[in-house]
């Protein structure tokens, strides 16, 4: 019989702290203690959100849902038809009251532990194609593409943030995720690559 998935869960946990530590003891030959040339900047910026839907589409999905509720028998199902209903009402009283927002404000940091290894921390789920994007072009000013790391879900968690091209594709990341992440909206077209522009800007502020 295999392992539960608790004793997976824990399995892992401890090889994978066993690697930090293993990781954390070794003799970096070379590199200059941490406090001399740590460098850091974190900044918040406002990643816009796209507008509401017209105030009848929200009132139609509200009654869609209500309705879907009131036949639904499964305990599941009504928790994410809940869930559902509970956001279109609120943007309902949002659009009402003019107040939608129009952007979400993050954090995100860049930081270099070392001289030459960055880390850019993101609040968000990216694609891999965002990643690609930002180390290609830190490759292209002098940066190693094994010495840059985009972290996700760094300083707050704030959905997924996805390129322009997935928009039109639609799915669950664009279309439904930001429902589950208490979010005001979707994020604009334009968000993903407003992110990366501020990326690397703080990516310049700290090598100056």
């Amino acid at each position: 019989m295999g392992e539960k998935p608790h004793d997976v869960l824990k399995r892992a946990s401890n090889e994978l702290a066993n690697v930090v530590l293993k990781l954390l003891q070794k003799d970096f030959i070379g590199l200059k203690p941490r406090a001399e040339i740590m460098k850091s900047t974190k900044h918040y910026i406002n990643v816009p959100i796209e507008d509401l839907p017209a105030r009848d589409i929200l009132i139609n999905k509200v009654q869609d849902l209500n309705a879907k509720l009131l036949n639904t028998e499964t305990e599941v199902q009504k928790y994410i038809l809940t869930r559902y209903f509970n956001w279109y009402s609120d943007a309902v009283k949002r659009k009402d009251e003019n107040t939608g927002s129009q952007y979400v404000d993050v954090p995100i940091q860049a930081f270099m532990p070392v001289e030459g290894i960055l880390f850019l921390a993101l609040p968000f789920e990216v694609f891999s194609s965002t990643g690609a994007e930002l180390v290609d072009y830190l490759c292209s000013i002098g940066f190693d593409k094994n010495s840059v790391f985009v972290c996700s879900y760094s300083n707050g968690v704030y959905g997924y943030l996805v390129p322009a091209y997935a928009l039109s594709e639609g799915g669950y990341e664009p279309d439904e995720s930001y429902l589950w992440y208490d979010l005001p909206g979707r994020y604009a077209a334009d968000a993903e690559k407003f992110v990366r522009k501020q990326c690397l800007n703080m990516v310049v502020e700290i090598l100056n």
